[in-house]
Protein backbone atom coordinates (compact mmCIF):
# COMPACT_ATOMS: atom_id res chain seq x y z
CA UNK A 1 0.00 0.00 0.00
CA UNK A 2 2.71 2.22 -0.44
CA UNK A 3 4.35 4.93 2.18
CA UNK A 4 0.78 4.70 4.25
CA UNK A 5 0.50 3.84 7.68
CA UNK A 6 -0.94 1.05 9.39
CA UNK A 7 -3.86 3.02 11.40
CA UNK A 8 -4.72 4.48 8.01
CA UNK A 9 -4.99 1.76 6.12
CA UNK A 10 -6.86 -0.19 9.30
CA UNK A 11 -9.16 3.19 9.61
CA UNK A 12 -9.72 3.02 5.65
CA UNK A 13 -10.87 -0.90 5.81
CA UNK A 14 -12.74 0.01 8.75
CA UNK A 15 -14.73 2.54 6.99
CA UNK A 16 -15.25 -0.10 4.34
CA UNK A 17 -16.51 -2.43 6.48
CA UNK A 18 -19.15 -0.13 7.69
CA UNK A 19 -20.17 1.01 4.76
CA UNK A 20 -20.58 -2.75 3.71
CA UNK A 21 -22.64 -3.69 6.87
CA UNK A 22 -25.19 -0.49 6.33
CA UNK A 23 -25.48 -1.20 2.66
CA UNK A 24 -26.72 -5.10 3.28
CA UNK A 25 -28.68 -3.89 6.27
CA UNK A 26 -30.40 -1.59 3.86
CA UNK A 27 -31.11 -4.35 1.22
CA UNK A 28 -32.73 -6.40 3.45
CA UNK A 29 -34.62 -3.69 4.78
CA UNK A 30 -35.82 -3.24 0.55
CA UNK A 31 -35.97 -6.65 0.32
CA UNK A 32 -38.54 -7.53 3.22
CA UNK A 33 -42.14 -5.79 3.14
CA UNK A 34 -43.39 -3.93 5.67
CA UNK A 35 -46.29 -6.00 7.19
CA UNK A 36 -49.64 -5.72 5.56
CA UNK A 37 -51.71 -5.81 8.78
CA UNK A 38 -49.80 -3.15 10.46
CA UNK A 39 -50.31 -0.92 7.52
CA UNK A 40 -54.45 -1.53 7.11
CA UNK A 41 -54.47 -1.27 11.16
CA UNK A 42 -53.11 1.89 10.97
CA UNK A 43 -55.51 3.02 8.12
CA UNK A 44 -58.64 2.00 9.83
CA UNK A 45 -57.01 3.77 13.21
CA UNK A 46 -56.73 7.01 10.53
CA UNK A 47 -60.65 6.19 9.79
CA UNK A 48 -62.11 5.55 13.26
CA UNK A 49 -59.84 8.54 14.48
CA UNK A 50 -60.96 10.78 11.75
CA UNK A 51 -64.99 10.11 13.12
CA UNK A 52 -64.74 10.41 16.62
CA UNK A 53 -61.62 12.55 17.22
CA UNK A 54 -64.02 15.84 16.49
CA UNK A 55 -66.60 14.70 18.63
CA UNK A 56 -64.70 13.71 21.75
CA UNK A 57 -62.66 17.06 20.93
CA UNK A 58 -65.54 19.40 20.94
CA UNK A 59 -67.31 17.72 24.12
CA UNK A 60 -64.62 18.03 26.36
CA UNK A 61 -63.37 21.39 25.28
CA UNK A 62 -64.80 24.63 23.61
CA UNK A 63 -65.17 25.10 19.70
CA UNK A 64 -62.56 26.54 18.96
CA UNK A 65 -59.84 25.16 20.88
CA UNK A 66 -61.76 21.81 19.66
CA UNK A 67 -61.22 22.68 16.23
CA UNK A 68 -57.44 23.56 16.71
CA UNK A 69 -56.42 20.34 18.65
CA UNK A 70 -58.76 18.31 16.41
CA UNK A 71 -57.15 19.31 13.37
CA UNK A 72 -53.49 18.99 14.96
CA UNK A 73 -54.19 15.55 16.35
CA UNK A 74 -55.73 14.27 12.45
CA UNK A 75 -52.54 15.41 10.77
CA UNK A 76 -50.41 14.49 13.08
CA UNK A 77 -51.53 10.78 12.71
CA UNK A 78 -52.02 11.36 8.90
CA UNK A 79 -48.54 12.56 8.55
CA UNK A 80 -47.66 9.17 10.46
CA UNK A 81 -49.47 7.22 7.95
CA UNK A 82 -48.08 9.11 5.08
CA UNK A 83 -44.51 8.13 6.52
CA UNK A 84 -45.37 4.30 6.96
CA UNK A 85 -45.93 4.63 3.92
CA UNK A 86 -42.96 6.08 2.57
CA UNK A 87 -41.00 3.23 4.70
CA UNK A 88 -42.67 0.45 2.99
CA UNK A 89 -41.24 1.26 -0.06
CA UNK A 90 -37.97 3.02 0.93
CA UNK A 91 -35.90 2.87 -2.27
CA UNK A 92 -38.72 3.48 -5.21
CA UNK A 93 -38.20 6.66 -7.49
CA UNK A 94 -41.08 9.09 -6.64
CA UNK A 95 -41.51 12.26 -7.62
CA UNK A 96 -40.39 14.16 -4.45
CA UNK A 97 -37.45 11.78 -3.65
CA UNK A 98 -33.71 12.95 -4.29
CA UNK A 99 -31.83 12.28 -7.20
CA UNK A 100 -29.64 9.71 -5.32
CA UNK A 101 -28.28 7.71 -8.67
CA UNK A 102 -27.86 10.95 -10.14
CA UNK A 103 -25.46 12.14 -6.70
CA UNK A 104 -23.96 8.79 -6.63
CA UNK A 105 -22.82 8.67 -10.36
CA UNK A 106 -21.36 12.07 -9.85
CA UNK A 107 -19.21 11.05 -6.48
CA UNK A 108 -18.20 7.73 -8.55
CA UNK A 109 -17.26 10.38 -11.29
CA UNK A 110 -15.55 12.78 -8.91
CA UNK A 111 -13.80 10.00 -7.02
CA UNK A 112 -12.34 8.70 -10.77
CA UNK A 113 -11.26 11.85 -11.37
CA UNK A 114 -9.27 12.32 -8.42
CA UNK A 115 -7.40 8.56 -8.47
CA UNK A 116 -6.45 9.08 -12.24
CA UNK A 117 -4.18 11.87 -10.65
CA UNK A 118 -5.84 15.42 -12.06
CA UNK A 119 -5.38 18.33 -10.16
CA UNK A 120 -6.59 21.74 -10.74
CA UNK A 121 -3.22 23.41 -10.59
CA UNK A 122 -2.06 21.33 -13.76
CA UNK A 123 -3.48 23.32 -16.28
CA UNK A 124 -1.35 26.08 -15.13
CA UNK A 125 2.41 26.11 -15.62
CA UNK A 126 3.69 25.52 -11.97
CA UNK A 127 7.58 26.94 -12.01
CA UNK A 128 9.74 24.47 -9.98
CA UNK A 129 12.18 25.74 -7.60
CA UNK A 130 14.87 23.48 -8.50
Amino acid sequence: MGNVGPPIISRLQQYQSDGFLWYNAARKMSYIPFPLPHAQLTVIFLYICTALLPILMISFTEFWSGLVLNFLGLFVIAGLHLVSNELEYPFRNAPNDLPLNLFQAQFNEGLLTMFAGYHPDSWWEIKSTA
